[in-house]
């Protein structure tokens, strides 16, 4: 549920103008987190959380494939075991999402879901199943750009934070459970972030988001999610935290591999 909160609040966490510029990452990064959940008051490392850019070949043409995988710390396997793991291909010129693949396994919860993107036409071809339920397939049209769970925070950090004003509220629009939501997400400004938790005690300059969720299976309406991204050309996410239905996640950044960029937001 970590992977899921964590990659629901960092596809909602998009705003600003765009610069038209992807440089932000490049295929190699490889983004690691600890997930903690809250359990009377006290944050338990749950899991682990990575997110990886790569580049393939797809019928002659190079796409960017963005894959996500959430995993429970083994000890607690009995208690309430995690294996998710997301896949997104798209176009590196804008990120236009070309197909999308969510696995979902959470304790007894279970989803299989994918979508194909067809951009000249404006449609989305989806297959969907949710635990034992038979699988349906189903057609959807949109209009302008619609991101999917990984290439909407991919396609964010490349924003234009410069231009943004503290309080400023955007709306994009975002494919969760088969349904296009339109989001509204709002900039909070800057602050300088000590990571908890963290043993070697690192602190970030960083930007701040807040983002209100999809109400359903894991947040409550009204839900909101903060973001910290650091402010250098990255645009990396080092803090995540989420309130949902059965409590509190939270995510925070353990390893930066293969970056675009020199980390300049690292204060320590």
């Amino acid at each position: 549920m970590a992977l899921l909160a964590l990659a629901l609040a960092l596809g909602q966490a998009s705003l600003g103008q765009h610069t038209g510029r992807h440089d932000s990452f490049a295929p190699g990064e490889v983004l690691t987190y600890k997930a903690y959940y809250n359990l009377s008051f006290l944050w338990v490392d749950a899991g682990r959380v990575t997110f990886a850019v790569r580049e393939v070949d797809e019928q002659g043409a190079k796409l960017l494939n963005l894959v996500a995988s959430g995993t429970s710390v083994p000890k607690y396997d009995w208690v309430y075991k995690v294996r998710d793991y997301f896949s997104s291909l798209a176009r590196p010129s804008d990120l236009a999402p070309v197909r999308f693949v969510r696995q979902t396994s959470e304790g007894d919860y279970a989803v299989n879901n994918s979508y194909r993107f067809d951009q000249q036409r404006k449609l989305i071809y989806s297959s969907i199943q949710r635990g034992e339920e038979p699988r349906f397939e189903d057609t959807l049209s949109f209009r302008g750009q619609v991101f999917d769970l990984l290439t909407a925070p991919y396609w964010s950090r490349g924003l234009d934070f410069g231009a943004m004003d503290v309080g400023q509220r955007v709306n994009f629009q975002l494919l969760v459970d088969n349904e296009i939501h339109t989001m509204q997400i709002r900039f909070l400004g800057k602050e300088q972030v000590e990571l908890p938790e963290d043993e070697r005690g690192r602190s970030f300059r960083c930007l701040k988001f807040a983002a209100t969720m999809v109400a359903g299976s894991i947040f409550k309406e009204g839900a909101e999610v903060l973001v910290w991204v650091t402010d250098d050309a990255n645009h990396i996410p080092v803090l995540v935290e989420a309130e949902i239905l059965v409590g509190t996640v939270k995510a925070v950044l353990l390893e930066a591999y293969n970056l675009a960029h020199p980390l300049d937001a690292l204060v320590r």
